[in-house]
């Protein structure tokens, strides 16, 4: 969490409006898979796909604190740098949420 909002701090220092859509699916959110499930790390480029085979129950409890404390630092994090955060699921069409957020900051302004 440090680190991504140190680089965000950056773009505002440089005079850049940050607006940050965290886009998570629903099983990230909820974390509801109960066997032995292997996950499959999507975010490394150039690198093999890091693969971590788990029996999900028992890290379940763990993953989903983990997760919102992580989700927590970086929303105030935003809010203390006075950037704009939004966490959207990918449930809702993106172009909904959009303009949800185009229309709410313009009530703001």
């Amino acid at each position: 969490s440090a680190a991504i909002l140190k680089s965000l701090a950056r773009l505002c220092h440089m005079g850049c409006e940050v607006v940050v859509f965290d886009v998570m699916d629903p099983a990230e959110m909820e974390f509801p898979f109960q066997n032995w499930t292997t996950f499959r790390g999507l975010e490394r480029r150039g690198a093999p796909f890091h693969r971590l085979h788990v029996d999900a129950r028992k890290i379940q409890k763990t993953y989903l604190s983990n997760l919102e404390r992580h989700l927590t630092e970086i929303k105030d994090g935003c809010g203390l740098a006075n950037m704009d955060y939004h966490l959207l699921d990918t449930r809702r069409p993106f172009e909904a949420a959009l303009l949800d957020y185009v229309s709410d900051r313009a009530r703001r302004r």
